[in-house]
């Protein structure tokens, strides 16, 4: 039994060890700046992988399939966030030559949106996109559109949340 004993407390000393936490410890402890602006210091290793999780889908990307009209590029829940930044590089899908990059930076009170698109960029030749952010059903949306040959677009985000976790 002693010998039993004597190695569980040589795993839990391991454990210790691992999670960089005293023995006995019921949360993570502090953090050392500027990650304590990012994880309480009561965090579990749940919350803290929740937390990660949370802050990867802040930065999310997506790729939009070819489009020839207008579309819904990616959207955002105006109910948790306040402002989002777009970052896009589109090109025209038969000659990805001709590409575009660009941001779009649109804040959202609920109801209305205000956005404004900047940096715009060109290689190759210069093909017709338009953009802009707007609500709908809950939504603050990234809508692109082209009257021209296909685009696809491939879209970065990084959004600005009511609340911290």
């Amino acid at each position: 039994v002693e010998a039993a004993i004597a190695k569980l407390d040589g795993v839990n000393d391991n454990q210790d060890t691992l999670s960089g936490v005293a023995q006995g410890s019921t949360d993570l402890g502090s953090w050392t700046s500027p990650v304590d602006l990012l994880f309480s210091a009561t965090s579990t290793v749940k919350a803290l992988f929740q937390r990660i999780g949370v802050l990867l889908m802040q930065l999310r990307g997506v790729q939009t399939a070819s489009f020839t009209t207008a579309i819904t590029a990616d959207s955002v829940p105006t109910a948790s966030v306040l402002a989002v930044k777009w970052l896009v590089y589109a090109y025209v899908t038969g000659t990805p030559a001709n590409a575009q990059a660009f941001e779009v930076y649109g804040m959202t009170n609920g109801t209305l949106v205000d956005d404004t698109v900047s940096s715009i960029l060109n290689v190759g030749s210069t093909f017709n996109l338009s953009r802009v952010a707007d609500i709908s059903g809950g939504d603050m949306r990234l809508r692109l559109s082209t009257s021209g040959s296909a685009v696809t677009a491939i879209i970065r985000r990084i959004e600005v949340v009511k609340t911290v976790l």
